[in-house]
C-alpha cells in the first residue's frame, strides 16, 4: 500500500511531467548513456536559437547528509543546461566547459522541481559565455517562477577548437 507521503510525491511528479508536455518540454533521449542519464531525469525545451529552458525532478537519492540538494547535483545540473545549449546551438558538436562559476541562494528538499533557463551571453569562433538560474517550481502555481535557488555562468570551448590534453 502506498503511503501519504508517496502518494503526495508521485502526485508533484505526474502534474510536473503533464504540465511540462504541455508546455513543450521533452525528456532527455535514453539514447544517450552517461551520467546525466543515469543520475536524472531531464526534461528541455529550445526556446530560441539563444536559450532553452530545463527541468528536473529532485529525489531523496539527490541530497546530501543535510537532506537538502547536494551543491554537486546542481553543479552538474546547470552545467548540462548550459552544454546542451551549445550543442543545440552548434547543431549538434560537444563544447567543453572551461570555466564554470556557480552561485548556491537556497536550499531545495527532495520531491520538487528545479527548472533552469540558461542563455547565451556572448560567443565566438573560440568561446561561449553562458548563464544559467535555476528556480524550484511549484507546479500548483504553473507557470509562475518560484524562488531561485542557483546562478551559473560558464565559459565554454567551441567544438572546433583543438583542446590539448
Amino acid at each position: 500500500m502506498e503511503s501519504a507521503n508517496e502518494s503526495s510525491t508521485n502526485s508533484a511528479l505526474n502534474l510536473g511531467s503533464e504540465l511540462l508536455k504541455q508546455s513543450g518540454y521533452a525528456q532527455r533521449s535514453d539514447k544517450w548513456d552517461d551520467y546525466i542519464a543515469h543520475t536524472m531525469d531531464v526534461w528541455f525545451r529550445w526556446d530560441s536559437d539563444i536559450e532553452a529552458s530545463f527541468a528536473w525532478y529532485v529525489t531523496p537519492w539527490h541530497l546530501n547528509g543535510a537532506r537538502v540538494l547536494h551543491g554537486g547535483a546542481t553543479v552538474t545540473f546547470l552545467d548540462h543546461c548550459m552544454g546542451a545549449l551549445c550543442y543545440n546551438m552548434t547543431g549538434g558538436k560537444f563544447a567543453h566547459t572551461l570555466q564554470l562559476s556557480t552561485q548556491f541562494l537556497r536550499p531545495v528538499r527532495a520531491n520538487r522541481w528545479v527548472m533552469c533557463t540558461a542563455t547565451l551571453v556572448s560567443g565566438s569562433k573560440q568561446v561561449n559565455q553562458l548563464e544559467a538560474v535555476a528556480w524550484v517550481q511549484d507546479m500548483s502555481r504553473w507557470p509562475s517562477i518560484g524562488n531561485i535557488v542557483a546562478k551559473a555562468h560558464g565559459t565554454f570551448v567551441n567544438p572546433d577548437r583543438r583542446i590539448k590534453p
